[in-house]
């Protein structure tokens, strides 16, 4: 734990990215896993970092995409929670109520999406 200084967050921003390529080249559900871990680890090595919220946003995303539904919800779901405020939020939250969907958790997603 403890607070990361810039340069290593700069190496593990471009490691998630790098991951977050290669996932997008080859669609390997395994490699999107191992992106959201990747901006996972970010958030976890300094959750009070303020610029966290697109840390959450691209490890749920990265879920979401290697079809990792839970991990995804949970994600967006602390993102929704820490920073209700800030402007990825919203598509956060979009997501989140179509994860809700995806498994089928209907009243949930209907929540989440305002219907």
């Amino acid at each position: 734990a403890g607070e990361l200084d810039s340069k290593q967050r700069a190496v593990l921003r471009d490691k998630a990215e790098h991951l977050r390529t290669i996932a997008k080249d080859t669609k390997d559900y395994a490699q999107y896993i191992a992106c959201g871990l990747a901006y996972q680890d970010i958030y976890n090595r300094n959750p009070e970092d303020p610029n966290n919220d697109e840390v959450l946003y691209n490890a749920g995303v990265c879920f979401e995409e290697g079809k990792s539904i839970g991990a995804a919800i949970g994600t967006f779901a602390t993102l929704q929670k820490y920073y209700p405020k800030s402007k990825i939020t919203a598509r956060a939250v979009a997501r989140l109520g179509k994860a809700y969907g995806d498994i089928a958790y209907y009243d949930r997603a209907s929540e989440k999406l305002g219907l």
